[in-house]
């Protein structure tokens, strides 16, 4: 069972968070079923076409009748960004002004793009990028960003890269790029939803041991990367798996 944490208050656009398992789209159908609005996505694997099992993606009997935007949206060869995204919501909601929408994810960077704002960062040429070996190109970025270094896994390759870019065309630390819009409480009635860590433990261990979901965490890491290497911006994708 769930419980509820409203962060504000706003008679707009609903947008509903939370961890995996915490009851996302049962909550968003049942109050889109009493207040008569559609749900848009905000899951960044559910808007390509033909994983439906891959993804979690619910059937058209678990959708209860409810119009879902951004679902089975794009041809896994086509890319989609976050900046596709909030377009997409913009063509959504103004194309039938007058119907309540509500807004379930996902992706976190997706959301936070659109509660906080979001701006295209540039991107250097191909040949232009930074290259070398993981560890060294982390004490490059330690010596121009040391916070953000220490938040980023020497590791995580294409990440570091992509930082090192950033500074290469801004001549700034990465990290002063990322700082957030003030939240816009007139627009969004953010609903977040809580589940206590056990039961959010008992719930995945069952779910990951039927035959269907199996699949579905076997299909997810694989097109979470697959799908790292089609998103622009990838340094700023943070999916919630």
């Amino acid at each position: 069972m769930y419980s509820l944490i409203f962060f504000t208050m706003s008679k707009k656009t609903i947008v509903i968070i939370g961890p995996t398992a915490s009851g996302k789209s049962e909550y968003s159908i049942n109050y889109a079923l009493k207040n008569a609005s559609e749900i848009i996505s905000a899951d960044a694997f559910q808007v390509y076409k033909g994983f439906n099992i891959g993804t979690g993606t619910l059937t058209h009997d678990e959708m209860n009748g409810i119009h879902h935007h951004l679902i089975n949206h794009i041809s896994p060869n086509d890319t989609y960004t976050v900046q596709r995204f909030l377009d997409d919501v913009v063509g959504i909601m103004s194309s039938k002004a007058s119907t309540p929408y509500i807004i379930c994810g996902g992706s976190a960077m997706y959301l936070k793009a659109l509660l906080y704002g979001y701006q295209p960062l540039k991107r250097l040429p191909v040949d232009e990028r930074p290259l070398g070996e993981p560890l060294a190109l982390w004490e490059q970025l330690h010596a121009i960003d040391p916070r953000l270094a220490k938040k980023t896994p020497y590791q995580n390759k294409i990440r570091v890269q992509r930082y090192l870019e950033l500074h290469r065309i801004y001549g700034v630390p990465p990290s002063s790029l990322f700082l957030s819009q003030q939240f816009d409480s007139t627009k969004y009635q953010v609903i977040g939803l809580s589940i206590e860590k056990e039961t959010s433990l008992t719930k995945i261990l069952s779910l990951f041991f039927s035959g269907k979901t199996l699949r579905f965490f076997i299909s997810r890491i694989f097109l979470a990367g697959m799908l790292s290497y089609k998103v622009n911006n990838i340094f700023l994708i943070n999916l919630i798996l």
